[in-house]
């Protein structure tokens, strides 16, 4: 007989899991450098790049198309090599899948012969995680990420901004601690991306994850984040750590204020200085 989990104890429970086991440092990026062999030899995409993201917080890398983002990305979570430097995740070495890590792109991927409530569930399957449990999670976080009554229909039935609902609940699904986000909403139109830009700052009030967020959107940027790091084109190094200090929420009106916009100008100029500037 399966035991039916209520949603409210789901809900509390995904609340309550915000990242207590992390270590003060949950991401330590220090002096990674990444080149890529080629038919016309090596391309080096990042040099010498150093951050740290502090449990709990929003750090964006943002930068021009090219410039390596995606690729330290990557290397965060474990799926490609880094050729020199470190990279620690909760004070262990990257690594790929880890159960408190967990990665989200640009494009959903959903599997058209599975429910949207299938795909959200497949990541509970493949780790073998208590199947009502995971359930009942996963209808919670349809509700929390608005997805509400779509739970049986199929993947093309969706509206682009709504398979990103659903990845999004995917990758919350199994409860990471730390989730990597690579461009998830650069796709979308301009409507849909500031609203779910704003729909993923509440559920970060909600769940207090720890986010890297990969983004060349400038504002998006300084909307997300605790801090913001500036990349230049490629090879990408880090010319700036911008701290991010505005009141949440970050409603319209707070981001055409004028500590808002000192903010952007200030990144943007650091891009201008360094001869690549993005949105």
């Amino acid at each position: 007989m399966t035991e039916e989990v209520p949603a409210s104890a789901t809900m509390a429970t995904l609340e309550d899991s915000a990242t207590p086991r992390l270590p003060h440092r949950a991401v330590a990026v220090r002096s990674v450098n990444k080149s890529y062999a080629t038919n016309t030899g090596n391309v080096e995409a990042v040099r010498d790049v150093s951050f740290d993201v502090l449990r709990g917080q929003v750090v964006s890398l943002v930068g021009p198309s090219g410039c390596g983002k995606s690729t330290v990305l990557k290397m965060i979570a474990g799926l490609i090599p880094f050729d020199s430097g470190s990279i620690e995740v909760a004070d262990s070495p990257a690594a790929a899948g880890r159960r408190d890590c967990g990665i989200m792109l640009q494009s959903p991927v959903l599997l058209p012969w599975r429910t949207v409530l299938e795909n959200v569930m497949l990541p509970a399957q493949i780790m073998g995680l208590n199947k009502a449990e995971a359930e009942a999670r996963a209808k919670s976080l349809f509700e929390l990420v608005g997805l509400q009554g779509f739970e049986h229909s199929r993947v093309w039935e969706l509206s682009g901004g709504m398979q990103q609902r659903a990845s999004l609940a995917r990758l919350l699904v199994f409860e990471p601690e730390i989730l990597l986000m690579d461009e998830p909403f650069s796709a979308l139109d301009e409507f849909t991306r500031e609203r779910l830009d704003s729909e993923l700052a509440r559920l970060q009030t909600r769940l207090h994850r720890t986010i890297v967020y990969v983004t060349h959107n400038i504002p998006e940027a300084v909307m997300l984040s605790d801090t913001v790091v500036v990349m230049t084109p490629r090879p990408g190094q880090v010319v700036a750590r911008t701290p991010i200090e505005l009141p949440r929420p970050r409603t319209r009106e707070v981001m055409a204020g004028p500590e808002a916009q000192a903010l952007i100008l200030g990144i943007r100029e650091a891009f201008d200085d360094d001869g690549g500037a993005p949105e």
